[in-house]
């Protein structure tokens, strides 16, 4: 084996741990993902979620593979992305994975759609959308999901988290 053979791997694990302390300067105001699939809640935390498009209305989401939500948000499945308010820190951290899955609905105030769709009612805003398309990329797919309709509440003081912590918004 060559000298630079035998670095590639440390040189991968220096790069996978330099991008992991870059994203945590990319701060990001989380939401709360919520869905129902076979009568059964499902919700996470989320900060990789970014509009894609105004005309259609849509936007993105990336989850990784291994979470419980994955296998509950197929082509054609609704779902809600919940905006936080500053407020919402202790509810983000129960999506964040501090509470059980299966009690993560019970720590604030939900209610649901016609069709099911679980929704933060004291959210800043709350999109709605239906998956139109799934790109898996290594561990993790990227949801595109074509937008339905939008709840916006009064301006709030958005959520913003950076740096593996909750900031304070200026």
């Amino acid at each position: 084996m060559t000298a630079q053979a035998a670095s590639q791997p440390d040189r991968q694990e220096t790069l996978t741990d330099d991008f992991r302390k870059a994203m945590r300067q990319l701060a990001a105001t989380p939401t709360i993902v919520s869905t129902a699939s076979a009568g059964k809640r499902f919700g996470m935390a989320a900060t990789a979620v970014s509009s894609l498009s105004v005309d259609p209305p849509s936007l993105l989401i990336c989850v990784n593979q291994s979470a419980s939500i994955h296998p509950a948000l197929p082509t054609g499945n609704r779902f809600c992305i919940n905006i936080l308010d500053a407020k919402h820190e202790d509810i983000c951290m129960a999506f964040g994975g501090a509470v059980e899955a299966s009690r993560r609905f019970e720590t604030s105030a939900w209610t649901e759609t016609s069709d099911d769709v679980p929704y933060l009612l004291d959210a800043n805003a709350n999109v709605f959308c239906e998956v139109s398309r799934v790109i898996d990329h290594a561990s993790h797919s990227i949801i595109i999901g074509s937008v339905y309709d939008c709840m916006v509440a009064q301006p709030g003081i958005p959520l913003i988290y950076g740096n593996g912590g909750f900031l304070k918004a200026c």
